[in-house]
C-alpha cells in the first residue's frame, strides 16, 4: 500500500500507539505463560507510521513513560528507546510503502535485539522466543490494521 504520511495519518498512529500502551498497562494478557512485548511493538508502530521526528519523539516518550515499572532508570528503557530510534531511522530511509510482512520482520529483528540486550541472547533459539514472537506478531498485525483503519476512517 502506498502511504502519503499525512499529518492526520501520523496522528492516527500516535493515537494507536498511546492507546495500545495504556490498554496494555491496565491489563497484560498472558497466554500459556507468555506475555507479548506490546511496548516494543508500540514503539515500532510509531517508527513505521510517523515521519515527523518531533511527533515520533513525543509518542516514544509517551510509550516510555507508560513502560516504566519502577521510578528509577533501567537499561530496558534505554534499549526500548534505541530500538525505536533505529526503527524510525530505518523506516525513514528505506520504507516507502507500508507492508505488513516488512513490519513483522522488523518485529522479529527487534525482539531478537531486545532479548540479546536484556541478557537472554542464548534463549533466542528456544520455544519461548518463538511463542513470544508469534504473540508479538499477532499484536503487531492488529495494531498495523488499526492504524490503517483509522487513517481510512479519518482521512
Amino acid at each position: 500500500m502506498a502511504h502519503d504520511f499525512s499529518r492526520t495519518s501520523q496522528w492516527c498512529a500516535v493515537a494507536t500507539v498511546i492507546g495500545s500502551a495504556i490498554i496494555w498497562r491496565l491489563g497484560a494478557f498472558s497466554v500459556f505463560g507468555i506475555v507479548p512485548n506490546v511496548m516494543l511493538v508500540a514503539v515500532l508502530v510509531a517508527a513505521f507510521f510517523i515521519r515527523d521526528p518531533l511527533l515520533f519523539a513525543w509518542s516514544g516518550a509517551g510509550v516510555l513513560v507508560l513502560a516504566a515499572y519502577v521510578p528509577f532508570f533501567q537499561v530496558e528503557y534505554l534499549l526500548l528507546a534505541a530500538i525505536g530510534g533505529a526503527g524510525f531511522l530505518f523506516a525513514r530511509s528505506f520504507v516507502f510503502e507500508r507492508k505488513l510482512v516488512l513490519f513483522i520482520a522488523a518485529v522479529a529483528v527487534s525482539q531478537a535485539v531486545w532479548w540479546a540486550g536484556i541478557g537472554y541472547g542464548g534463549g533466542i533459539f528456544t520455544i519461548s522466543f518463538v511463542l513470544e514472537f508469534l504473540y508479538n506478531a499477532i499484536v503487531a498485525s492488529a495494531l498495523f490494521f488499526v492504524v490503517v483503519w483509522l487513517e481510512e476512517t479519518f482521512s
